[in-house]
């Protein structure tokens, strides 16, 4: 799960920018040319006009792994009176989490530590860490019970899809490790790309090739936390 989280993350974020480049070259070199991807699937759209311009099974449902971070931060993003620098306390459930999924994907968080919402979006999206992925939900849900607020926030989730008009977007996990009905499509994933991409936040993140932060430590000192863009 681990693998699929890194790669499904990197297909889709950085592949589909690749992939958009060497479309934008092979046209100037040939107007002729037609594209090809080795991919299952693919879907590139002009993202000021919202026209399609290259579909490859674009609408066939396939698991979204950790691309499913995306709407994950586009959530929180969409927080009413967001406070990125409100801190959230890493607890055991997070790490826990991490090795009960055959060490999934991690940011390293440690227990204990208060690390800030802005910092947890960069061990969300640089690293795929999946333990920041679960601080989030548990953060930004409701109810009075850890598992009731993931609960809710992924109800969050696929609220969002709904008011995007992803309309063959599901989603039963925040990180991407579902349970049988965590799915969307290229088209869907690039209307969601496209629409967290209007966050300047999002953008911030997802350009950064590495960062260290600097985050409190359960003694009240401090610690740095680096993360590197997979």
């Amino acid at each position: 799960m681990k693998g699929l989280c890194r790669v499904s993350a990197v297909t889709v974020t950085a592949g589909a920018v690749l992939t958009a480049g060497a479309f934008t070259a092979s046209a100037q070199a040939a107007t002729t040319a037609t594209p090809t991807i080795v991919a299952k699937g693919g879907f590139v759209m002009n993202n000021g006009t919202g026209k399609s311009l290259f579909t490859k099974a674009a609408d066939t449902r396939r698991s979204t792994g950790s691309t499913t971070k995306i709407m994950t931060a586009r959530v929180v993003l969409a927080q009413p009176n967001l406070n990125l620098d409100a801190k959230v306390t890493v607890q055991k459930a997070y790490s826990d989490y991490i090795v009960d999924n055959n060490w999934a994907s991690s940011a390293k968080l440690i227990v204990g530590d208060k690390v800030t919402v802005r910092q947890l979006l960069y061990g969300l999206m640089l690293p795929s860490g999946c333990d920041a992925a679960y601080a989030l939900a548990d953060k930004f849900g409701t109810g009075s019970t850890r598992a009731a607020r993931v609960k809710s926030f992924i109800g969050k989730m696929n609220s969002t899809a709904k008011s995007l008009g992803l309309t063959n977007t599901h989603f039963d996990s925040f990180d991407g490790i579902g349970h049988g009905a965590n799915y969307s499509t290229p088209r869907d994933l690039t209307k969601l790309a496209s629409s967290a991409m209007k966050y300047s936040t999002f953008r911030t993140v997802v350009k950064t090739k590495s960062t260290k932060q600097k985050v409190t430590t359960k003694n009240g000192g401090y610690r740095y936390m680096s993360w590197t863009n997979t």
